[in-house]
């Protein structure tokens, strides 16, 4: 089989099986099984691939026709322009969570700003965030193992991991400029109406048990973890919006400033400060 002819065969097969943007899944794949970039693998499409080659191959296909992540198979995500390791141990990074970074690079904040990612899973916010504002002491916080493991692969030099629970951050009070999260928000109803690859990534990071119990517990930690005029950034899911509006607007001292859309006209991220 030529290198042309496994492209079209996996693009049938991940076709088949209802895998979004087939042809695009198969070339990356075939880039993945022999370690070639895309230019090159174009400049032999009528090269026959080894037994080898094509076995690889077909392996990674039958992964994917499974609906397992590509961004699992290749072993990185981008996310603001950076690639970061990603595994089944931490959520795959999404372009939507991009908007966090963007609300709080608009921020008016100190000159040395010291900012918590609670839940930082990949460090993809920890990490942006060290990189965007050089000055700042940046924290994850992160409770799984397995996560840390990831974390510590993709993290900075000069941001901090500490172990801890989302729901009982152990750090003093009036301890941080900014608080970034993206905490469980997907409820139970709504999981299965997710695309397939979703049931690969860690559930407990992805399913919450009760919405509004996750965003008050956020809500009142950050109240407490946060400085006089401080900032909390998080993101929500689809058609939350009215609901957590809700709960904010309980959360004294906080007070909300703005909900910020995603790409598609989403209401994703909420931005709130202490008063």
């Amino acid at each position: 089989m030529t290198i042309h002819q496994a492209i079209l065969h996996g693009e049938a097969l991940l076709r088949e099986y209802g895998v979004e943007q087939p042809r695009w899944n198969a070339e990356r794949l075939l880039l993945l099984a022999l370690k070639q970039d895309r230019a090159q693998i174009y400049l032999q499409l009528h090269r026959q691939m080894s037994a080898e080659e094509l076995q690889n191959y077909l392996a990674l296909v039958q992964k994917r026709m499974e609906h397992y992540p590509l961004a699992y198979l290749e072993g990185t995500q981008d996310f603001f322009g950076r690639e970061f390791y990603v595994d089944e141990n931490v959520l795959i990074p999404r372009p939507e969570t991009e908007e966090i970074v963007h609300a709080v690079l608009e921020l008016k904040l100190p000159a040395k700003p010291r900012i918590l990612d609670l839940g930082s899973g990949s460090g993809n916010l920890a990490s942006t965030l060290a990189l965007q504002i050089p000055a700042s002491y940046v924290v994850a916080l992160e409770f799984s193992l397995s996560a840390i493991g990831v974390l510590k692969r993709n993290l900075q030099p000069g941001a901090e991991i500490v172990r801890g629970n989302l729901f009982t951050p152990p750090f003093l009070q009036n301890s941080f400029d900014v608080i970034v999260s993206n905490p469980p928000y997907v409820e139970e109803s709504s999981f299965r109406e997710l695309p397939a690859e979703t049931r690969w990534e860690p559930r407990l990071a992805l399913v919450t048990p009760d919405l509004e119990e996750t965003y008050r517990s956020l809500l009142i930690h950050s109240a407490n973890l946060l400085k006089n005029r401080g900032y909390l950034v998080f993101e929500i899911g689809f058609g939350q919006a009215e609901r957590i509006q809700n709960l904010c607007a309980l959360q004294r001292p906080l007070s909300l400033l703005q909900i910020r859309k995603d790409q598609r006209e989403i209401p994703r991220t909420f931005v709130l400060r202490r008063s």
